[in-house]
């Protein structure tokens, strides 16, 4: 089933949670809304579910208007951040819990409910646990059946509001494989809330990135991370340097020193953004290389993170290096370097959304 949201505002008292937002998931997609706290995702997905009524705008299904239709009429799986299981039910009975409540006429028999629970049990792997209580079980486990739970009803949108939120780092990492598997397997259509940007890009078809209550772009993983639409994805998806800039006839200048190319930007202050694993540093002047100083060397793993000092302005450079790249040229603290970019991309200083058509370009490309 597909999702349409129309110009959807949502308003509590004074506070404008979610400002105009259009999003169109596909039958079949699994589409993150990513973005800080305060940025509007989990209130959106509650207006999708119809569990907060929007104060502007519509939300269809299937080219069907749902804001009209009570929440058990959208047949929406819930998932909640924590959980929401009932204490004092076993697991088979949280997971059956939404069918005994069915009305009479469509309410299936004792023996299918059984029947329907031990398969969903089976399918999310904790069947094993059927006679425990929540309180019993690991939060891994508790979360599978919060799924279990939201698939019993036979939902045609499934929602996840922070699925993942309450677990460690290897639990998430096991259990987002096995939902991505389980929402292929099932053909469901899936929209999920995070701020965990890895997350994001690991799990979904498309991610729609929120601030302040509107959608700044919306797109595969890649796009969004390769070419960011504003500032602020950019500097939200993974790290980024932040460089004051000049921008003079296309070109942007960091001091006196061409930086790489602003085509199409008119001239004025700039700020040019540059990823710390898209940068070169080598002891030697090269093409449009740009001279600095060593601050700090820190190893970590596979990677080497260099701290640099800004020679053209005052300012500090992050950089990272494959551990290969760095022993076979090892840099130290004061030492005397060049860089530059692979690639870079530029905005006006004052931008708070992105020009027609914001510059990236590889520096390298220049004459």
């Amino acid at each position: 089933m597909s999702i349409e949201v129309r110009g959807v505002e949502k308003v509590f008292g004074g506070f404008r949670a979610i400002d105009g937002v259009s999003l169109n998931v596909q039958e079949g997609e699994l589409v993150a809304l990513l973005g800080p706290s305060g940025s509007g995702k989990t209130t959106l997905l509650r207006v999708i579910a119809g569990l907060e009524f929007p104060t502007a705008g519509s939300v269809l299904f299937d080219g069907e208007d749902a804001v009209t239709r009570h929440v058990r009429e959208r047949k929406v799986g819930f998932v909640f951040q924590h959980y929401a299981l009932f204490k004092h039910m076993t697991v088979f009975n949280n997971v059956a819990f939404g069918l005994r409540v069915k009305s009479r006429a469509t309410r299936p028999s004792n023996e299918e409910i059984t029947s329907k629970v031990n398969a969903l049990l089976n399918l999310v792997q904790v069947e094993q646990f059927g006679n425990r209580y929540p309180s019993q079980l690991s939060g891994g486990q508790r979360q599978r059946v919060a799924l279990a739970r939201a698939l019993a009803i036979e939902p045609r949108v499934l929602l996840l509001d922070e699925p993942f939120g309450a677990l460690d780092a290897k639990v998430r990492k096991e259990l987002r494989r096995w939902l991505r598997g389980l929402h292929d397997r099932m053909g469901l259509t899936s929209v999920f809330v995070t701020h965990d940007q890895e997350e994001a890009m690991e799990l979904s078809d498309r991610v729609a990135v929120m601030n302040r209550g509107r959608i700044e772009q919306v797109g595969s993983p890649t796009e969004v991370y390769d070419t960011p639409a504003t500032p602020f994805v950019y500097e939200f998806l993974g790290n980024a340097n932040r460089l004051p800039c000049r921008i003079e006839r296309g070109r942007a200048y960091l001091g006196p020193i061409v930086f790489t190319e602003a085509v199409g930007l008119a001239d004025g202050l700039g700020i040019a953004f540059v990823r710390p694993h898209d940068i070169e540093v080598t002891v030697e002047h090269q093409n449009l290389s740009i001279p600095a100083t060593v601050r700090q060397v820190l190893v970590a793993g596979a990677v080497a993170k260099l701290e640099l000092s800004l020679d053209t302005e005052p300012g500090m450079l992050e950089v990272e290096l494959p551990r290969g790249a760095h022993w076979g040229a090892p840099f130290t603290a004061g030492q005397k370097v060049h860089w530059r970019a692979r690639t870079a991309r530029v905005f006006p200083a004052n931008a708070g959304s992105p020009p027609a058509a914001p510059s990236e370009v590889e520096p390298a490309t220049l004459k």
